[in-house]
């Protein structure tokens, strides 16, 4: 079983992922959190209900979500753009505010879902634990950090 050093640079390893298959995973990314935060609350009724829930478990989901889409992004970015903080923490801070807008379109553009403030905090700590993570890996990690 890898552990996370050898996935990231088995990732980063694949010299032939232009910037357009990177760029295609933000967009497919972009995609499916506007289709999950738009779709009719009735969708997921029988998800809720098959699943062990417990309390918060949606803002879990909202947290993945904004993590896996800032992860996305700073792989999209150049190399060198990515081992920047600035980078990282502009990335997160989009990715916060794109989290902020799809709850007020949930409460101004849907009849079924509602603007909740809750989800925009667990959007934004996930995307800037997302950043944090790239911050810790490639700064912080050293040599090992490097695989990004």
């Amino acid at each position: 079983m890898m552990n996370v050093q050898e996935w990231l640079a088995a990732l980063h390893g694949v010299r032939g992922c232009s910037t357009r298959v990177r760029c295609g995973f933000v967009f497919i990314m972009v995609v499916i959190i506007t289709m999950l935060s738009l779709a009719p609350a009735y969708l997921f009724r029988n998800v809720e209900s098959s699943l062990p829930l417990f309390p918060g478990f949606d803002k879990c989901v909202h947290s993945l979500m904004y993590f896996v889409l800032t992860l996305s992004v700073l792989f999209a970015l150049p190399h060198s753009e990515r081992r920047r903080i600035r980078s990282m923490v502009s990335v997160a801070v989009a990715a916060s505010f794109y989290g902020i807008f799809m709850e007020f379109c949930q409460g101004f553009l849907t009849s079924t879902r509602s603007m909740d403030h809750f989800d925009m905090l667990a959007n934004a700590v996930g995307a800037f634990f997302g950043a944090w993570m790239v911050w810790r890996l490639l700064i912080k990690g050293g040599e090992h950090g490097s695989a990004l």
